[in-house]
């Protein structure tokens, strides 16, 4: 996930995992990409536009993301299934939900077959009247959960970034550095938060108690293992020894 300006982007490397969530789901569909560089170029052209034409509204930019990914044809089969889960997702983590119905189908066959056709005015003005704020009634209650965890995440890269500044600054070319305890306080709580709340989720879903998609629940799964991974890795600084689950580890520490 990249952020920018305030807006968050899906990177192409969250579309391309988008696409094989979606084809694995379809034994009848055919996997892999066609041209990569289109999905890059379409999250280069929602971030900054191309020949000084730049989208300027969140729903402007949703609204190009779904064009270009049903458009261009970047995968071997599941494009437009992928350009309306990329585009859910792009809302949802900018906290708004994507309401669309029956409409969104017509929008991408003409996306998809005959471009010109659609009138973006109109279709800008459709997804601003459906993407409500994640608090909308209209919006499912686990959105808040899901959008808390994207969040961590972030706030865990950030803490992450400052924590290879400070090793960098440190690194002599000699010994290892070894961080303080209260450097990587915030990076330890922010990656058990996440955890938990992954594993909210995951349970809720299992149970059949939360409206989730199964879409959404492996997202979360790779959010979850991405947590546990980069606590393996922090827990080096504390010279934690292997053998209970380490999130466990780190609640005995009072975490």
């Amino acid at each position: 996930m990249i952020m920018d300006d305030n807006i968050k982007y899906p990177s192409a490397e969250d579309i391309i995992q988008i696409h094989a969530d979606i084809i694995r789901e379809d034994e009848d569909a055919s996997s892999g990409s066609l041209n990569e560089g289109h999905i890059e170029f379409a999250v280069d052209y929602i971030k900054h536009g191309h020949f000084g034409e730049v989208p300027e509204t969140l729903d402007e930019k949703a609204l190009h993301l779904l064009r270009l990914l049903a458009a261009n044809h970047p995968f071997a089969d599941g494009n437009k299934r992928t350009a309306l889960n990329a585009t859910w997702t792009f809302y949802a983590i900018n906290q708004r939900y994507f309401d669309y119905g029956e409409e969104i189908k017509a929008i991408l066959k003409m996306f998809a077959v005959m471009e010109r056709m659609v009138d973006l005015e109109e279709a800008k003005e459709y997804f601003s009247d459906i993407a409500v704020p994640i608090d909308h009634p209209r919006a499912p209650t686990e959105l808040f959960s899901i959008n808390e965890i994207g969040a961590l995440m972030q706030e865990f890269s950030d803490n992450i970034g400052e924590i290879v500044e400070t090793v960098e600054e440190r690194y002599d070319g000699g010994e290892e550095v070894k961080l303080k305890e209260e450097e990587v306080n915030d990076v330890i709580e922010n990656t058990i938060r996440g955890i938990r709340l992954a594993n909210g989720v995951i349970e809720a879903y299992e149970e059949g108690k939360g409206d989730y998609s199964e879409e959404t629940v492996g997202y979360v799964k790779e959010l979850r293992d991405s947590y546990r991974e980069s606590l393996r890795i922090v827990s080096k600084a504390f010279d934690i020894p292997e053998g209970k689950p380490i999130e466990d580890q780190f609640n005995d520490f009072g975490y």
